[in-house]
């Protein structure tokens, strides 16, 4: 059951990439979405291992930093200023740091 879970936490991860393009709140939206999948995922640690935990990780941290119009670090929108950005990027930092920190706490 949990691998499913695991499946379509990637999945909505996936999907929630296309909206991050779209300028103005839609991608701003898509990345609250995104990071609740992000941190829904670390549910999965405990009996699937970190497959699905990294894979959401990484897709996450690609649709923020190369896809998402509001954070990308490279032609970001006007409107968007280097404190929201720190804040919005330091959210995905919190779910990471959680999720390593479960995954250590698992390993012994």
């Amino acid at each position: 059951m949990m691998k499913l879970y695991g499946r379509l936490t990637i999945l909505i991860s996936v999907l929630l990439l296309l909206p991050s393009i779209i300028p103005g709140a839609m991608s701003v939206i898509a990345y609250y979405f995104s990071i609740a999948t992000f941190a829904s995922s670390v549910i999965t640690i405990s009996q699937c291992g970190l497959v699905y935990f990294r894979t959401n990780a990484l897709i996450t941290a690609f649709g923020a930093i190369v896809v998402n119009d509001f954070l990308r670090l490279i032609g970001s929108l006007e409107v968007a200023t280097w404190v929201d950005q720190a804040a919005l990027y330091s959210i995905y930092m919190i779910v990471l740091l959680f999720g390593i920190c479960k995954a250590k706490s698992l390993n012994g």
